[in-house]
């Protein structure tokens, strides 16, 4: 804890290596009590209360009392040297930094990258509306810079074109969207590149289609126009073919060729006189589609 080794020279027991620091019992309170007893002593006072504002955070109180000491050291001309922390504690309890602050601001860049972008661009917005365009347009700069330094390139470039319409002028707002419109260009190239590739690779996917469907409807026409035929020798010797002589044959009704739509017919012929015994036939089909 560096401030409590500069105001006590010690750390009174804190250690900015345990995450428990700063739960210690008592020692915001105990900060508290001493800052209000610094009558006149405004140096010791903001110092305490700073060393508080460090080991809680979240303090309402410290808040509080800190925001009004920071705001009353503006009117001094050396008086903003915590106005980064002064203006995230006023957003801290609200949305609007009080109109009588914001003619007062110094909007050093040093204490605005204090800052987090969100509440840099509120701090913009509100400095435009205060009739203070050209310093509102350099605070939305400065997100943009935090944003671009965190990859953030969607929140950069609409940071950026918003700082630009606060002031044509501020050369850093026109860079970045002179940047940005070049990143955009080069996208949109990189794009229509790839684009142009994909549309080549589906008209040749196109031809290639076109081709297996002609061929597909030739062999379809083929079928029905001259039919199918096929033999095969059968080895059935559970099958009773003692009735069936040499040049006899048996003939099935029309079927399906295996669900592909095409009928056929097949018809069992012996091969000699024989057939009875080996069970041995000549076999074959036609498609009668």
């Amino acid at each position: 804890m560096a401030k409590a080794q500069e105001l006590f020279k010690s750390n009174l027991g804190l250690d900015a290596d345990r995450s428990d620091s700063a739960t210690l019992p008592g020692f915001t309170k105990i900060l508290l009590e001493m800052s209000d007893r610094q009558v006149g002593q405004e140096s010791a006072r903001r110092q305490l209360l700073l060393l508080a504002r460090e080991v809680d955070p979240e303090n309402a109180k410290v808040r509080s009392h800190l925001t009004k000491i920071l705001s009353e050291d503006l009117d001094v001309d050396n008086g903003h040297e915590f106005e980064g922390l002064l203006i995230t504690m006023i957003f801290e309890d609200g949305d609007v930094l009080p109109q009588h602050l914001l003619s007062k601001l110094w909007l050093d860049p040093t204490q605005l990258s204090q800052i987090k972008p969100a509440l840099l661009l509120q701090l913009a917005e509100q400095l435009v509306c205060a009739n203070r365009s050209q310093d509102g347009a350099r605070v939305a700069v400065v997100a943009a810079q935090q944003h671009e330094a965190a990859s953030d390139i969607k929140a950069t470039q609409q940071a950026f074109i918003r700082a630009y319409a606060m002031d044509h002028s501020n050369a850093d707002a026109s860079n970045g969207v002179a940047e940005m419109c070049s990143a955009a260009l080069t996208e949109c190239s990189q794009l229509e590149e790839e684009c142009q590739e994909q549309r080549l690779r589906n008209l040749v996917l196109e031809e290639r289609l076109q081709c297996m469907t002609e061929k597909l409807i030739h062999l379809e026409q083929e079928v029905k126009s001259k039919g199918l035929f096929g033999y095969i020798d059968w080895e059935m010797p559970s099958f009773n073919f003692h009735r069936l002589r040499k040049t006899k044959s048996m003939q099935s009704s029309k079927s399906d060729l295996v669900g592909s739509g095409v009928e056929d017919l097949w018809s069992f012929t012996a091969r000699d006189h024989h057939a009875a015994k080996k069970a041995r036939l000549y076999s074959s089909w036609q498609s009668t589609s």
